[in-house]
């Protein structure tokens, strides 16, 4: 049996990531995701922007913000239309702690 998935691969996909100190403790990450359609299934191309705010409150703890899909409520990225899931803009918090 032959998986209906081979073959199935985007003509392009690119990946651009900015990392910025905004102070001394403070940075600023973008993420910005671009992917060709699929051919079969058809799955319409898309551009996805993640941003992720990061505030180091003490050296061994830091609290981050992170933007998924910023600009797009949800895209579609594999499966036949009937069946696919859409990928949801998200927004969280993340805390880590070093010791």
């Amino acid at each position: 049996m032959t998986n209906p998935n081979l073959s199935n691969d985007p003509r392009y996909q690119w990946m651009l990531q900015s990392s910025t100190d905004l102070g001394q403790n403070h940075q600023l990450d973008a993420t910005v995701r671009r992917v060709g359609k699929l051919p079969n299934p058809v799955v319409p191309a898309y551009t996805a922007v993640d941003l992720r705010y990061g505030w180091r409150m003490r050296p061994e703890l830091e609290l981050s913000v992170i933007l998924r899909n910023a600009f797009d409520e949800e895209h579609a990225e594999f499966n036949p239309a009937a069946t696919r899931s859409e990928i949801a803009r998200e927004i969280y918090a993340k805390l880590d702690w070093r010791y």
